[in-house]
């Protein structure tokens, strides 16, 4: 796997090691489950989307990201 950040591409589901993510209540993170040290996270920068914007998703070292950037909220229904 790549080091630093790697941003995230749309594939078919599967049971391939690297598409398993597990969310930590903890810290509100999701990670990589092969690699709990990896954490998803934003981008710093924001592009445009048609008449809206976005920003890709990255795996980036969990110690370096930006933690704003990496904090998620699971809502459950």
């Amino acid at each position: 796997m790549a080091t630093g950040k790697t941003e995230f591409g749309l594939l078919k589901c599967s049971d391939a090691k690297h598409q398993g993510f597990v969310y930590s209540e903890e810290d509100q993170t999701i990670r990589l489950l092969e690699n709990t040290q990896l954490c998803l996270s934003v981008a710093t920068e924001t592009q445009e989307a048609g008449p809206w914007v976005k920003r890709p998703l990255e795996l980036g070292d969990c110690e370096s990201v930006d933690m704003n950037l990496a904090k998620w909220t699971v809502v459950l229904n």
